[in-house]
């Protein structure tokens, strides 16, 4: 019988060193492995009572936790993140930090304190000068703005963050804010056809707009070296033009963005960029390519619920039954859609009440938000 003796790398023994590997590992896209190094050099530092080191592990631990798609740890580790960089004095980390814990809040639904969340960085950063910061803040406000239904303050806040990005050439923040733009437009062109537009004008005027930021955040996929991001991008521009009509270069693009994901390592964008690519699929009638996808988003969510993604696969089934001819079985999903939504909703609204009860500080409120997750 053969055995294994490749020899077990040993662990760090000092929490920069494990460190290290936790960047290493996040630079990479590896972010299980970014939790894993992380945690022990949060518990390194904590023996240490090196507070930097606490705040930085705390701080790869929220990133990495969002990016795997578990809102709840990386709330904790993101409180906790935040309020050791607080305690440091750390202007940029926290405005940083604040912005992660307003995306993972945004993702349980709770829009308005996430909105909250962002004002709070924003204000930050222009009161300690940093302006960088300030801008990355600003264009979070404006997303935000857009799920809320606000698309014209949405709009103006992301063209004057872009106008500034580029007056000060940062090719970073310009390819953030054309990917927020996009994803703006996005957001208003489904709710108006949620909400109905029977002349079609809204959607008509939104469109040629969509479009174009589209086609100039493609300009920039290739430059970003960020293989998370990346996907977000790709992920982002196709969808886009799949609202447009060019569902062939939209499924080119979504299909880039999943191998991007790096073995569903990115399980979050992963969970997006199937249920999109099926949405292109369905309006093509490939229903056995849609099936495919929604097969992988469901394999997906039994690693880790995301209740967002979910919804959407269940009302795409309804989707794909109907179109097939199979009215009880689209009657039958489209209940549970129901179903769904409300208890979403029901639990974001006792989420919110948590959030908001007693007139906590924002500190205080943040900390308590991932005890309320949990149950």
């Amino acid at each position: 019988m053969n055995h294994d003796t490749t020899p077990t790398p040993p662990q760090p023994d000092t929490p920069a060193a494990a460190l290290a590997e936790a960047r290493e590992a996040a630079r990479l896209g590896q972010h299980e492995a970014v939790v894993r190094h992380a945690d022990l050099a949060c518990a390194l530092a904590e023996r240490l009572r090196d507070v930097r080191l606490q705040a930085e592990s705390r701080t790869l631990l929220s990133n990495s936790q969002f990016s795997l798609g578990r809102f709840g740890a990386a709330l904790s580790h993101g409180a906790i993140a935040l309020s050791l960089w607080r305690q440091i004095g750390d202007v940029r980390q926290e405005c940083h930090q604040l912005r992660v814990l307003s995306h993972a809040l945004t993702d349980n639904d709770l829009t308005e304190p996430a909105l909250e969340l962002a004002q709070a960085a924003f204000e930050r950063a222009e009161q300690a000068g940093e302006t960088m910061q300030a801008l990355f803040a600003a264009t979070l406000r404006g997303s935000l703005h857009a799920r809320l239904g606000d698309v014209d303050t949405a709009e103006a806040v992301l063209l004057q963050v872009l106008s500034r990005a580029r007056e000060s050439s940062d090719d970073d923040l310009v390819t953030h804010v054309l990917n927020a733009l996009t994803a703006a437009l996005l957001e208003a062109l489904r709710a108006h056809r949620v909400a109905g537009d029977p002349s079609g004008s809204t959607s008509s005027a939104i469109l040629p707009r969509l479009r174009r930021h589209a086609y100039s955040l493609l300009q920039r996929c290739e430059t970003e070296a960020n293989a998370f991001r990346r996907a977000i991008l790709h992920s982002n521009a196709g969808a886009a033009l799949a609202a447009c009509g060019e569902s062939e270069r939209a499924e080119t693009l979504l299909r880039q963005s999943l191998a991007l994901c790096n073995g569903d390592a990115f399980r979050m964008v992963a969970c997006k960029a199937h249920v999109r690519l099926a949405e292109v699929l369905l309006q093509r009638d490939a229903f056995g390519a849609a099936e495919q996808e929604l097969a992988a988003v469901e394999r997906l969510l039994a690693i880790e619920a995301q209740p967002a993604a979910a919804a959407n696969v269940v009302e795409l089934r309804a989707d794909l039954a109907r179109r097939r001819g199979d009215a009880e079985l689209a009657r039958c999903l489209e209940l549970h859609v129901a179903q769904a939504r409300d208890e979403r909703a029901r639990r974001a609204a006792a989420l919110h009440a948590t959030w908001t009860a007693e007139a906590l500080e924002l500190p205080a409120r943040i900390d308590a938000m991932p005890h309320s997750l949990s149950t």
